[in-house]
C-alpha cells in the first residue's frame, strides 16, 4: 500500500502554476513532459537541469524521437519550457517558464482546443506542423504522423438487367432492323441466361446487338425486296410467254409458217396461197 509522506521529499510548486497548467490546453504526453521537468528542477530546488531525449523518454515510456518532436514543435515554441543547448551533444538544459503570461496560448481555452501562437513569432512552427503530432493517452497506441487520405470508393457499375422481348423488338425496329431478328436475338440470349457463346455474361445487350446482330441481312425490307424481285421476275416471264404465244397465233392466222431451226430459234416462212 502506497503511503507517500512529504518528509520523504516534495516539490515546491506555487498554486498559480498548478492552476495555469490545469487551464492550459496541454494534455497527454505534453503535460507529462512538463511535469517531469518540474520534478527534475523544482523537485531538486534548482532552476534548470540537463537531460537528454532518451532520459525523458525512458522515464515516461515514450520513444526518444517523439519526445524530441513534442519539445521542438510544441513545448519550446509555446514557451512553456526553455531549452538551452549545452556542450554535450546529447543533453540540453531545461527550464520551466513559471511566467505563464508568456505562454503562447490562451489559458481560457477549453479542453481539446489547440493553442494559438502569437502572430509574427519566428520561434513558432508554421501552421500545420504541430498538427502532425497528436497527443495520446499513455495506454493508447501511437498514431502515424502522416495519415493517408482515404481513397474514394470506386463507382460500382450498374447491375445488368435483362430486357424483355418488347424492349428488344422496339430497339431493333427503331434502328431499322426486323422484328424477326429481334426475336431471334432475344430467344438466343435468354435461353443462355444472357451469356454469349464464349460463356461470358452480357453486360450491355444493346452493344451486343450492334456488334453481332445489326447485319445487312437483318435490315427491315430486305427480305421483302427479295420476294418482290422474284415475284416480278416470275410475272414478267409469264407475260413474255403470253405475248409470244399471242404473236405466234397472230402470225399463223396470217399464213406464216412457224418452225424451229436447228439453233432453237423460230423461223417464219410465208406460204403463197395461190401456188399449188
Amino acid at each position: 500500500m502506497a503511503n507517500p509522506q512529504w518528509e520523504n521529499g516534495y516539490t515546491k510548486i506555487a498554486n498559480e502554476i498548478i492552476e495555469a497548467l490545469i487551464a492550459s490546453p496541454l494534455r497527454g504526453r505534453e503535460l507529462r513532459i512538463v511535469l517531469f521537468i518540474l520534478r527534475k528542477t523544482y523537485g531538486h530546488s534548482r532552476k534548470d537541469c540537463k537531460l537528454s531525449y532518451a532520459e525523458i523518454g525512458a522515464a515516461l515510456g515514450i520513444k526518444r524521437q517523439h519526445v524530441a518532436t513534442l519539445i521542438k514543435t510544441k513545448l519550446s515554441p509555446y514557451r512553456v519550457i526553455a531549452v538551452t543547448p549545452e556542450g554535450d551533444r546529447c543533453k540540453q538544459a531545461y527550464e520551466f517558464n513559471k511566467n505563464y503570461d508568456e505562454w503562447a496560448f490562451n489559458l481560457s481555452h477549453s479542453k481539446g482546443t489547440p493553442p494559438v501562437p502569437p502572430e509574427g513569432d519566428s520561434s513558432v512552427p508554421p501552421e500545420g506542423d504541430s498538427s502532425k503530432i497528436l497527443p495520446l493517452d499513455e495506454n493508447n497506441k501511437e498514431k502515424k504522423k502522416n495519415i493517408k487520405k482515404k481513397k474514394p470508393a470506386p463507382k460500382r457499375k450498374p447491375k445488368f438487367v435483362p430486357p424483355n422481348l418488347k424492349d428488344v423488338q422496339e430497339y431493333f425496329t427503331s434502328n431499322g432492323y426486323t422484328i424477326e431478328a429481334a426475336t431471334k436475338f432475344f430467344n438466343y440470349y435468354n435461353a443462355g441466361d444472357w451469356h454469349d457463346q464464349t460463356g461470358k455474361p452480357v453486360k450491355n445487350w444493346k452493344q451486343k446487338a450492334i456488334a453481332v446482330w445489326f447485319k445487312p441481312e437483318n435490315l427491315a425490307g430486305t427480305k421483302q425486296e427479295k420476294k418482290q424481285t422474284a415475284f416480278e421476275r416470275s410475272r414478267n416471264s409469264a407475260l413474255n410467254q403470253a405475248r409470244m404465244l399471242k404473236a405466234m397465233r397472230e402470225r399463223k392466222g396470217n399464213g406464216q409458217d412457224i418452225s424451229n431451226s436447228g439453233d432453237g430459234t423460230r423461223q417464219v416462212e410465208y406460204v403463197d396461197a395461190d401456188t399449188d
